[in-house]
This record gives structure tokens, sequence and C-alpha cells, in this order.
């Protein structure tokens, strides 16, 4: 079978053969093969996010209050929020006065008293055990009225509830021990027993000490004109005979006797009628992220929408006092100086104190509602500054008790702006720079045979914004030599609704057929760089807001279909 398959092959070549003129046998006349395969390859894949646009921490001022949040609003769009906090308090040295509850010595100013009679009492046991020198009289503790409120109206405390303290009795150089009691419906226990006791003082101590620790002290009125107040104190003063030694009992003795109130008292809480007082709160935020970050190059006056932002207080105290809060007078300003008030209409705020001494107010809470409308020029003007002045005032509750504590009362307000980043975008640049670019350089390679050569582009934009993208070719001492475009590739915009939150990402593709001389500088090119420029997407003639999200992205995909021509 061979050996006839042989046979055959050499029949039709000596045919052919006896038909061809030697002539045209010659090298040069045979015929030129062409081969046209098709190359298709991905080249380049990059994406763009919004940080690559500018620094997200940059936005940050944290030690200035400034933060910014990616939070779930607007249909679960995760868009950039400008969070603005600032705290303030008064604090107990503001309630000053308490200070005013100003309690004097008490001076008893007894003299001198004779003692000559003492060693003519019988001493049989169980006839006479006690000589009463004093019998009950009236040390009662004077207070004086306090400084009318701010309105003129009076002012008085009804009692003070001590958390430590102490009433310092001080005697003359008294040689014998005497007994004094003190009584007192005015000063109780903590279980509201009436103060009812007896020191033994003298005989050689010139102090003694009462401790008033958890003691309250009920103040009365005086009923005088000047509208001075007292406490309830009655003293008896006497002489136990069966714990004295008669023989050195002088004939007489100077009992003048003083007790000191209030200088060792820590008053732990304070009832009476406070009240209308007024207090000033100011301070200022420095607003340095309008100025410093990489998004300030980005707007201008007019670009920023806020009519989203909101402003929240919350509140807490623990005095028993109604009140209300002005913030009129705050406002924001920029380098300018211009001045914008940060509320449109801004009413006082109702601030309901705490209930009882157990129950503080922590939950006070004023919303965008109650405040009357954000003003949103007064962060339009991109200030560099707020200015939080406000005015709080605190009065007596019309029906119930009021009371503050002297050396903790405190009133915390914390404000925070919430703004949602929604801007007109101008020209916000990103460049992505890929140094190892290699596009068929090699000589006598693939490359040499490319015919005819598309570009294909693939492309997914979630931007709420149009981008403009160029490739730019690079020697390797960083110079461009070529753009791959003269005029940019346009990207259009993901679809947004009214309010300019992305719906819908847009996807799109494009080819585009490359110049024999285009083609040769992209394969001389060691390195690209990739530019994006990204601007608020046109509607009709009208730039619209766009929100920033965090998960922002444009997605690049560039490939080449070409046809190889390879002559055989």
């Amino acid at each position: 079978m061979k050996k006839m398959y042989f046979l055959c092959c050499c029949v039709i070549f000596l045919i052919l053969y006896s038909c061809v003129n030697e002539e045209d046998f010659e090298a040069d006349r045979i015929a030129e093969t062409h081969l046209h395969p098709t190359l298709e390859n991905n080249i380049i894949y990059t994406e763009f996010k919004l940080s690559d646009f500018f620094d997200l921490d940059s936005l940050k001022d944290e030690e200035g209050g400034v933060d910014v949040e990616f939070l779930k609003s607007y249909d679960n769009h995760d868009s950039i929020i400008l969070s603005i906090k600032k705290e303030m308090s008064i604090k107990e040295d503001e309630f000053n006065f308490i200070n005013e509850l100003n309690i004097e010595p008490v001076d008893f100013e007894i003299g001198n008293m004779d003692l000559s009679f003492v060693q003519y009492i019988p001493s049989t046991p169980g006839q006479i055990d006690t000589i009463t020198l004093i019998d009950w009289a009236d040390a009662d503790v004077q207070i004086d009225a306090l400084e009318p409120d701010e309105r003129g109206e009076a002012r008085h405390f009804d009692s003070i509830v001590l958390s430590s303290g102490a009433i310092s009795i001080n005697t003359p150089n008294l040689p014998i021990a005497t007994k004094l009691q003190l009584r007192s419906s005015s000063i109780r226990t903590d279980v509201g027993q009436y103060l009812d006791t007896t020191l033994t003082i003298g005989g050689g101590v010139s102090q003694t000490e009462l401790d008033f620790s958890d003691y309250t002290i009920i103040i009365t009125p005086l009923n005088n004109e000047a509208g001075d107040s007292y406490i309830d104190l009655d003293y008896k003063l006497y002489l136990d005979l069966s714990s004295l030694d008669r023989s050195q009992v002088p004939s007489s003795c100077n009992f003048d006797i003083s007790m000191t109130f209030g200088d060792k008292w820590d008053i732990d809480l304070a009832y009476g009628k406070i009240g209308y007082n007024e207090y000033n709160l100011l301070d200022t935020l420095y607003i340095n992220y309008f100025d410093n970050s990489d998004f300030r190059d980005l707007l201008s006056e007019g670009t920023l929408d806020l009519k989203n932002m909101t402003m929240d207080i919350w509140y807490k105290t623990n005095i028993g006092l109604d009140g209300f809060l002005d913030v009129s007078t705050m406002y924001s300003q920029n380098y300018q100086g211009t001045e914008v008030p940060l509320f449109s209409t801004p009413p006082h705020l109702p601030l309901q104190g705490a209930t009882s001494p157990n129950q503080p107010n922590l939950n006070g809470y004023f919303s965008k509602q109650d405040l009357g409308g954000v003003n949103v020029n007064a962060l339009e003007i991109l200030p560099n500054m707020v200015v939080y002045n406000v005015k709080y005032a605190i009065y007596d509750h019309p029906t119930s008790l009021s009371f503050i504590y002297p050396n903790n009362s405190y009133l915390t307000m914390n404000m925070e702006n919430r703004i949602p980043i929604a801007a007109k975008i101008n020209d916000m640049t990103s460049i992505n720079n890929i140094d190892d670019f290699d596009f068929l350089q090699e000589e006598d390679g693939i490359g040499d045979y490319l015919d005819s050569i598309i570009l294909r582009f693939d492309m997914e934009n979630s931007f709420p914004a149009t981008l403009q993208v160029n490739i730019m070719f690079k020697d390797n001492e960083d110079n461009i030599i070529d753009s791959l475009f003269e005029s940019p590739l346009s990207v259009y915009a993901a679809n947004v609704n009214n309010e300019g939150k992305v719906v819908s990402t847009n996807k799109q593709k494009q080819e585009m057929v490359i110049t024999s001389e285009k083609y040769q500088q992209l394969r001389k090119a060691e390195k690209i760089a990739i530019k994006a420029v990204l601007n608020s997407a046109t509607l009709v003639d009208n730039k619209p807001y766009i929100l920033f999200e965090k998960e922002s992205f444009l997605k690049l995909n560039m490939g080449i279909k070409a046809q190889m021509d390879i002559t055989l």
C-alpha cells in the first residue's frame, strides 16, 4: 500500500514539472503567502475610589471636634457626613449664690458666774445630782437674707443637707468640767431625729466639736423686714455633782462660750427658693476643616448644599430647677469676617430639671424642629469658626421644691451638627501610575506584525458625577511623550435621583481605532499615567449637588483587538 502511494506522488510531480517553464521557477517569482490571525487581550485594569480623589482622613479634625462618619442614611447609602461636636458645661463654681449662705459664730456671752454656793450643797447621794446654771436659753443662729435674684425677687434657703461638718464649741480657760446640753428643732439627723445632745466642756479642754455629718438643717424665716432667717438652737448649762471635785470649784468662773457654724461644712444639697438666674456660655470652635483638608480646594461658596444639615442638642442636669436656653446669638464666621446666625428662627428652649435629688435628668434633647430650623447659610459660607454664645437661665418651678448641689451641680450640653456632604464638583482629579507597563515593545516580536488596532474600553461608574479619562505615555524619566486621546474619554455619571442619590451604576463600552503613529508611540511608552477628572453631572444647564458615598468607584478595563499581518 505504501509503495502504491509513493508511486502516485511521483507521477503527479513529473506531470507538473513537465508543464512548467524553467524561467517561471525563479525564486523571486514565487507568490507571497499572508496570514491574518486576530489578537485579543486585556492590557490595563485600574480602579478609582473616592479616597483616590481626596484623603478622607484629611476631613477629620478630632481635636477641634470635627469628625467624619459614614452612616447608613439616604435610602441605605453610605454618604459622607461631616460631624461638628461641641460640649459646654456649667459647673458648681458657677452656681455661686450658695456661698451667700453666711452663718456667723454664736456667742453666749454669759460672763463671770458666782459658784461659791456649790460648797454648801449637801452631798448625800440621791438628793441633788445636778446644779442648773442656765436653764434653756435661746442660742438661735441668725442668717442674713440672700441677695435678690436678677429680677429683684427675694431668695432664701429652706434647708441644707450636710455631707460632712461640725459645730466647734469654744470655751475660755474653764477650770471645771461643765455639761452643755444642746437641743434644736432645726438640726436633724438623717433619720429625722431632732438634735438633743449633751457635751462636757471645760476642765482643761478649750474646744469641742460636734460632728454634723449627714445632718439636715432647717432654715426658718425670721419674718422681719430684712427677710432674715434663723436656725433654732437652745442650750442648757449645768454642773454634774456626781463627777465634780468640789474642792477644785472656784468661787467664780468666766462662762463665755462661742459656737462656730458653717466654716467646716460641706453642703451636699440645698433646698429653697433660688429665684431667676442667668448665665452666659461662650466658646468658639475653630473649623480648620474647610481650610486645610484636600476637599477645601474643590469647594467655593455656594457649591455646598446643606439643606439636610441638622443640629441636635443633648443636655443633662442634676439641679431641681427649670430653665431655658437662648441660642439666638450663636453664629458662624468665615475668613472674610462674614457672620451668619446658626438658626433661622431660634426659640427659647425649655429645660427640664431633675425631678428629685436621686433622679437627674440625663435625657434632655432638642431636635432640629425644636431649634426652629438650622440656617444652611451658616455653613455654606465655609466658616472657619462657630461661636457658641448661649444664654442659660434657671428659675424655680411653680409647684415643686427647688434644689441644687452647691459642690456638684452641673448642666452639660452636647451640641452636634451633622452635615451630609453634597456638593457641586469641578475638576476633582486623580492619577493612577503604572510604572511597569509593557506594550509589545520587544523588537521582532509579535508587535511588529500588527496591522489594524482597536482599543476596547469597558467601564463601570458608580460616582454620581461624570469623569474625563485620558492615558498619558511616559518614558523612563517620567516625561510625557504623548497621550492616548486628543480629547479625554467621557464616562457618564451613575444614575441619580432628584436628591443626587445614586440609584444604579453606569456601565459603558467604547472602542477606538489607533493609528499606526499612535501605536508606535504606545509601544515606546515605558510607563503610563491614567488620569481621571471628576465633575458634577449636568442636568440641562445646571449641575446638581451630589452626595459622596464611601464605596464610589470607577472601574476601567482596557483591552486590545488587533489583526496581525504575517508574510510567508
